[in-house]
């Protein structure tokens, strides 16, 4: 990971960018790969598995800029089946509902996604975003308010179904992107159990959060979602239905 002075530890693949929430997630379809409290990202290119569409949601994009607009959200909850391909490239917000959000809406932990996807592999960066007034996203939605250390995933395998394990190692998230206690937060050992495709772009955190409490966080209980985000304009908004059925990855 960079330095806690704010830089990342590495570029993303050319033209690629990402934003993600912990909580939360978003996804752009077409012709590609997709992008936890908050975390958005953003995919490159791609070929992702296709499949079957999602159990309750019809086929297409995924927290598009316009479902976002009003919380709405495209897809079923329970991600069932394929979902198809993942968009190409994509830039998102990933919102993350973890233990330490204690289940309020207002504590999602949000991220710049940015993915790529190519021959069933994802590659993905998470950066951290300022909080907004009252544990809000910032308005509009940009990369200035990323702050912390970036985390790469790099060229993870995608199954058929548009799974994925992403191992993170430690992250850190300062007290600007803290919507809890505005205090620096670490957390060991993190890794993403996701699914990512058309109709939803999720994944199970798990780790130990060792600041600012010994924290075990139960990948059954902690949910990241990405949602699309778009450069300048209203940022993508999460509801607690985004999260109260967790992630499907069987």
């Amino acid at each position: 990971m960079g330095g806690r002075d704010g830089g990342g530890r590495g570029g993303l693949p050319a033209g690629a960018r990402m934003i993600a929430v912990l909580g939360g997630a978003a996804l752009l379809v077409g012709g590609g790969a997709v992008a936890c409290s908050s975390t958005t990202v953003k995919i490159i290119s791609g070929d992702g598995g296709a499949g079957g569409g999602g159990a309750e949601g019809g086929g297409g994009l995924i927290g598009t800029p316009a479902e976002d607009a009003d919380g709405g959200g495209g897809g079923g909850q329970d991600g069932g089946g394929g979902g198809g391909a993942l968009p190409a490239q994509g830039v998102w917000t990933a919102a993350c509902m973890t233990t330490l959000s204690g289940g309020r809406i207002d504590r999602l932990f949000r991220f710049y996604a940015e993915t790529s996807s190519a021959n069933g592999k994802l590659t993905m960066s998470l950066t951290p975003l300022r909080v907004g007034t009252g544990g809000t996203a910032p308005s509009p939605f940009s990369s200035g308010d990323k702050v912390g250390e970036t985390v790469m995933v790099q060229s993870t395998p995608l199954s058929a179904k548009g799974n994925f394990t992403a191992p993170l190692g430690e992250v850190f998230i300062p007290g600007e992107a803290n919507p809890v206690t505005g205090g620096e937060v670490v957390i060991q050992n993190a890794s993403l159990l996701g699914r990512a495709t058309s109709t939803r772009f999720c994944a199970r955190l798990s780790g130990q959060v060792s600041q600012p409490i010994a924290v075990e966080l139960d990948p059954t209980k902690n949910t990241c979602v990405w949602k699309v985000a778009v450069e300048g304009q209203s940022p993508p908004s999460f509801t607690e239905a985004d999260f109260a059925a967790g992630c499907a990855v069987d």
